[in-house]
């Protein structure tokens, strides 16, 4: 069942959020005199699809000790990160294992994440499969998955499908278990989706694209209130 279930990615997520009105009317409200609510609506119809890819490959980083190359004998460490993270969010903790195990310790985007291919499907099964065809590739025998959030229940699924691949699994902030989006959640994906399509703090200069966290971060704060999590969105 976990392997089969419909995960939709940050876009297709942010249109869904977008187009139901009483979502979108209550978290609208309260940035009103700055972006008119008219003005945020996005239609689905005129977002054109992904395209349909079953296997991509999945851009990495390879985290190495400092002093010393990795002892590539041992069994390689996988970082698999959560919705809307990539591969740098374990650049910290990805080289002090590195550091201290001497383990060869990796760290990948998910397809629709970081440097990958943005296609579609974008399910378990399909991330799942990506990761599995990245071992492949690797000619790795064994690894040991570290999965979080989003991630985990990947790397769970990995672990049911091919239990010869896997010779450890780290599980963070996930069980295999369904539960509904949290009202938290909905609004950090209209705001993220307010952002997109109103292009907030985005502009070229010389050809270069420019992010202006301080706007961005100002529109998230009308949703979301942790600003460890904006940070992060």
């Amino acid at each position: 069942m976990i392997a089969t279930r419909r995960f939709y990615n940050s876009v297709h997520l942010s249109r869904f959020i977008c187009t139901r009105t009483r979502l979108y009317t209550t978290a609208a409200n309260t940035i009103e005199a700055q972006f008119p609510p008219r003005q945020l609506l996005i239609k689905v119809e005129e977002i054109p699809d992904l395209p349909f890819v079953e296997h991509i490959t999945l851009p990495f980083k390879h985290f190495k000790p400092a002093a010393s190359p990795p002892d590539y004998t041992k069994t390689p460490v996988l970082f698999i990160h959560g919705l809307f993270g990539w591969k740098n969010n374990y650049r910290s903790v990805g080289q002090l294992i590195s550091e201290r195990t001497k383990h060869p310790v990796y760290a990948l985007d998910l397809r629709n994440h970081g440097d990958a291919p943005h296609v579609l499907p974008h399910t378990y099964s399909a991330m799942a499969e990506d990761v599995q065809e990245f071992l492949h590739d690797r000619g790795w025998e064994k690894v040991i998955l570290v999965g979080h959030s989003m991630g985990a229940k990947v790397a769970m699924i990995v672990s049911l499908l091919y239990p010869e691949l896997v010779e450890k699994l780290v599980v963070i902030d996930n069980t295999p278990h369904y539960q509904p989006l949290g009202e938290q959640y909905q609004r950090d994906l209209l705001a993220m989706c307010i952002i997109e399509s109103q292009r907030i703090g985005f502009k070229e200069v010389d050809g270069k694209r420019i992010i202006e966290k301080k706007k961005i971060d100002e529109v998230l704060s009308h949703y979301e209130p942790n600003h460890t999590v904006r940070e992060f969105l």
